[in-house]
């Protein structure tokens, strides 16, 4: 992926916005027949503190879409066994409003298990209806509706909402569905390309293709010397679509590339369509800000031109960090966030998850202080780092603080991010050991450990 220092922003991405009314509200992107950016090999930054957002979650080389069109509930528990051995979350495109009764679901519980266990719920049906007798695109989009909503009333009290769309026999009207759905799946049996996916149409290749083949149509998005129908479609997105597996030998088949993917996890993200849908088009649009690094932390802002309502979906933001990182955590606005520690060349790096759009990101490095009983007389060191360990961090309750061989009164204050005193105590005389425990409501503060001779102070997660 291409980058700036400190800024970072596809500014391609801009051309496609000409027909979009208002930036930041976006519910899906244009087509295009142009790149949105250049699609590269992975990309390091090279000094502590730059950043840039990776390509796909977690920095995969691609992502891949486990579809199952037309709600076969005699499958979901082979899908769910599936999901427990290979921790691949699936996504179902389900029949709510065919005229045929026997066609639309019948029982909503599994479904809504499914939903609970990370899998993904989302509209479909049984024909094109604008192409058929009711040729009327307001009635149309009512259908649409009509599917949404109740697929969101089924799913209330799990975290699914209904964002996507497969077409049925993959027609369908893009004008239209795109008002309601962030993007729709297919069925044109091929890849799409990182750089210009049609969100409003997916590719999506049948299961009985892609079973029987699995190099031919996985190995293009991972490997830049391989093609598909003489087209390449290195570091893209592929999907396949299944329906009902009504014999041994298709399950075993479906298992197995499953399998298949799973050998192949560390290069390829596999994930929910609405899930892949909403990370492509946030990175698409996306701006990445640097606005502050320090040896200890590195703060940045994460912005989108998508709907913040539908688009909630984290980006991954790699940074580069100096060695001493040797643990991390972060926090947006006020909560914690997924961080890790990564290496490549001898070089430490963050990859952090952040949705765009909900506040400052502060990246910062863990320390651990660790509590030394050799190390002598407080008096003897310039910082009461060596002497003071927190635990633990970030505090998912009371948070612990240890404090060793310090002599001289010592005060322990915690304070707001905005200066506001919270909480203070203070210690008389520490010969040797001495753990007090501080309650705070949930949120990110300074906390600050002093004596006559030095200063100790901390930004703590709660």
């Amino acid at each position: 992926m291409k980058k700036k220092i400190l800024a970072f922003v596809f500014t391609s991405a801009l051309i496609l916005l000409q027909q979009q009314t208002f930036a930041q509200n976006l519910m899906n992107l244009d087509p295009t027949e142009s790149q949105r950016f250049t699609v590269t090999e992975k990309s390091w930054p090279t000094e502590h503190g730059q950043a840039e957002v990776c390509l796909w979650k977690q920095d995969k080389l691609a992502a891949f879409t486990i579809t199952i069109d037309d709600n076969p509930e005699m499958d979901v528990n082979f899908w769910k066994l599936l999901n427990i051995r290979f921790g691949f979350n699936f996504t179902w495109f389900v029949i709510t409003e065919a005229p045929l009764d026997r066609l639309n679901v019948s029982d909503w519980n599994p479904f809504v298990e499914l939903a609970n266990d990370g899998h993904a719920i989302d509209g479909h049906d049984d024909k094109n209806w604008i192409n058929g007798e009711e040729n009327d695109s307001e009635e149309y989009v009512k259908r649409l509706n009509t599917t949404k909503d109740k697929i969101d009333s089924q799913m209330v009290g799990t975290p699914n909402k209904c964002r996507t769309y497969a077409y049925p026999y993959g027609d369908g009207s893009e004008t239209d569905a795109r008002k309601m759905f962030i993007a729709m799946r297919g069925v044109v049996g091929m890849l799409n390309n990182a750089d210009k996916v049609n969100y409003l149409n997916v590719n999506s290749i049948s299961s009985p293709s892609v079973v029987a083949n699995p190099d031919t149509y996985i190995l293009p998005l991972i490997d830049n010397t391989k093609t598909l129908y003489t087209t390449t479609y290195y570091r893209g997105w592929g999907s396949t679509h299944f329906h009902s597996l009504g014999s041994t030998a298709l399950r075993n088949e479906a298992s197995a590339f499953v399998q298949y993917l799973k050998n192949k996890e560390d290069k390829i993200w596999v994930s929910t369509f609405a899930e892949v849908a909403a990370y492509g088009q946030s990175r698409d649009t996306h701006e990445l800000t640097v606005t502050n690094v320090t040896d200890n932390d590195v703060k940045f802002q994460l912005t989108d031109d998508m709907l913040d309502s539908y688009f909630d979906f984290p980006l991954t933001v790699k940074i580069m960090v100096a060695n001493t990182w040797s643990d991390v955590y972060a926090v947006q606005g006020t909560d914690s966030i997924e961080a890790q520690i990564i290496t490549h060349d001898n070089k430490n790096y963050v990859l952090v998850n952040a949705v765009p759009d909900a506040g400052e990101v502060v990246v910062s490095r863990k320390i651990s202080s660790g509590i030394n009983n050799e190390l002598g007389d407080f008096n003897d060191k310039k910082t009461l780092a060596n002497n003071v360990m927190l635990y633990p961090v970030p505090a998912n309750g009371p948070l612990t603080v240890v404090l060793t061989g310090l002599q001289g009164k010592t005060n322990i204050s915690v304070m707001s991010m905005q200066g506001q005193l919270i909480y203070k105590m203070q210690i008389p005389n520490i010969q040797q050991k001495h753990e007090h425990s501080i309650s705070l409501s949930s949120g990110m503060y300074i906390l600050k450990i002093e004596n006559s001779k030095n200063t100790f102070t901390s930004k703590i997660i709660i």
